[in-house]
């Protein structure tokens, strides 16, 4: 198994975990492309990319950038109204809890081949409408780094 598909499954190991009754969302690249049911209360995961930064000779250490998107439906109908700042603040605690999960190193078992994990940015909340539904969704970034030895020529 590689190293990016070792981190890549503590990823979707750990996200059922943290958010048991909510939905994985199959693309997370394009909400738009998902069936409404799974973005009513849903997680999805992507990935936008790594560089490679180099700390010392022989070893390589490759910074990916994995996403988080969160999304919840904001109901709408005239006899069940969410108020939109209760929603943008679920979706904020959702935030909080999954940055601070994959953060804690002490209380989550890492995969040995992680250097490091930092926090990166959270985007603003933005929003989608599809058919009659309208949701909110935000992505938060995971930055992993993953040390790679090359041998000596």
């Amino acid at each position: 198994m590689t190293k990016i598909t070792t981190v890549y499954n503590y990823f979707t190991t750990n996200l059922p975990t943290i958010f048991p009754s909510k939905t994985r969302i199959p693309n997370g690249y394009s909400l738009a492309d998902n069936s409404i049911h799974f973005l009513k209360d849903g997680y999805g995961l992507k990935t936008e990319g790594h560089f490679p930064n180099t700390q010392q000779l022989n070893f390589i250490v490759q910074q990916y950038s994995f996403k988080i998107v969160l999304c919840r439906e904001i109901l709408r109908m005239e006899s069940d109204f969410d108020p939109m700042d209760t929603a943008v603040k679920q979706i904020e605690e959702d935030t909080f809890t999954a940055r601070e999960f994959f953060y804690d190193i002490d209380c989550n078992a890492i995969p040995d081949e992680v250097d490091r994990i930092t926090l990166g940015p959270t985007d603003p909340i933005g929003f989608l409408i599809a058919g009659n539904n309208n949701f909110i969704f935000v992505e938060t970034s995971i930055l992993v780094s993953i040390r790679e030895q090359y041998a000596n020529c």
